[in-house]
């Protein structure tokens, strides 16, 4: 009947196997993005962004699993955050590609609503996302509440996704909960501290850069987690004011590193980022530092029922739709994801939290475009200087050779 319904509803993709059979509508294949008017109607555009082939994995993957897993949204927002907003300051992109995947969505505001009861037939993921603002030093009841929601998640042993942000507490000499609300499973967030990066503008002048983009992660490990490394190779990870996460190494149990911001000799640790570094005329001559600032790890720990998974992500804000739905043009209709990673580290995270390993690094939404991998600094720069002595020295040269061979021929 459900099938026949959606037939005569419009245009479907039915995948049917020996565990059941599934309907796909028309505009997943076909998303918003990739139809156009034209001179001969409504047309399937070139967009490198179509997922059609992702959704129809997606819809035969969830047949051969059965019940797939829960996605518990937790913020602390009084609206929310699974709708989609002009300014991009919601959830709804990572969300939207979840659904994409098969997996239940929904969300729980602390305080507001009712925690979502469990499913005891599949596994939930609670992905905690911090608030947007804070509106002064001491955190609200809505924000308290959130908190006190995370760690009772942990404590719990649930697998948890979580995001902390900077706070000001720790500028003022107060401790910051956040920082600390992991550290039974080692993992702690220097939230008082923010990575920035001085960029000078070609002249005298330069500016302060709060922002990251990593193209650049961690070499694989076979230890649990490395499997969301993988997925992430290739993907440019950006992230905005991010604070350095801390891992406890001498705890049962393995920790990998999944994004980490290189050392460059114009960035450091920002101990006083009020402002976004306006005030500051020239570059700090301390804070710099020497090995890799880890920004999003994943652990398995003992917990109090056996192994638990946890992502910590030290950056506010990456998960939004601003960054994740973020594209650039490639000419034409073409478009290519301008922050592939972001979207990545979301989706498969969250299936390498339920537990289902071989769900990672099935997205194809990073590889619209070909990435070169292993290209050093030391050959980038050469390749940089060669092809300048080419463009700038060829054309001269070229004339050179042209002008002698006519002056010898008259």
């Amino acid at each position: 009947a459900i099938v026949a319904e959606s037939i005569a509803a419009g245009d479907v993709a039915i995948v049917d196997g020996p565990a059941g059979t599934t309907v796909i509508p028309g505009w997943q294949l076909f998303p918003a993005s990739a139809v156009r008017e034209g001179g001969e109607g409504t047309v399937v555009g070139f967009d490198r962004r179509f997922q059609g082939e992702e959704t129809l994995v997606s819809a035969i993957r969830a047949l051969r699993i059965g019940d797939m897993p829960q996605v518990v949204f937790v913020h602390a927002e009084d609206r929310s955050l699974l709708r989609d907003r002009d300014d991009g300051l919601e959830v709804a992109g990572v969300a939207n590609a979840l659904r994409t995947a098969r997996f239940e969505v929904t969300e729980w505001i602390p305080g507001r609503t009712d925690r979502p009861a469990v499913d005891p037939r599949r596994r939930t993921v609670w992905f905690i996302s911090p608030p947007l603002q804070r509106s002064g030093l001491e955190y609200d009841e809505n924000e308290q509440a959130l908190l006190d929601a995370s760690t009772a998640l942990i404590a719990e042993g649930e697998p948890v996704l979580l995001t902390v942000a900077r706070s000001m507490l720790p500028l003022v000499g107060k401790p910051d909960p956040w920082s600390a609300v992991a550290a039974s499973l080692g993992v702690e967030v220097d939230t008082g501290r923010v990575v920035f990066e001085w960029v000078p503008d070609g002249g005298e002048g330069a500016s302060v850069r709060t922002w990251q983009a990593i193209d650049r992660h961690p070499e694989s490990t076979k230890a649990p987690g490395g499997e969301v490394l993988d997925a992430l190779r290739g993907k440019r990870f950006f992230v905005s004011h991010a604070t350095p996460i801390l891992v406890d190494e001498s705890m049962d149990g393995s920790a990998v590193v999944l994004s980490a911001i290189r050392p460059n000799p114009l960035r450091w640790i920002e101990d006083d980022w009020r402002g976004d570094g306006v005030r500051i005329e020239r570059m700090p001559s301390d804070g710099r530092f020497e090995e890799a600032v880890p920004v999003a790890v994943a652990v398995e720990r003992f917990g109090i029922d056996g192994l638990q998974r946890l992502m910590v992500v030290g950056a506010g804000g990456w998960a939004l739709s601003a960054l994740v739905n973020e594209a650039g043009s490639l000419g034409g209709d073409r478009l290519v994801l301008a922050n592939p990673g972001n979207r990545e580290l979301a989706i498969s995270g969250v299936a390498w939290l339920a537990g289902l390993d071989e769900l990672v690094a099935t997205a194809s939404s990073g590889r619209e475009v070909a990435r070169f991998g292993g290209v050093t600094d030391a050959a980038r720069t050469g390749w940089g200087f060669g092809l300048f002595v080419v463009l700038a020295l060829g054309p001269l040269l070229l004339g050179t050779i042209v002008w002698s061979a006519r002056r010898a021929t008259t």
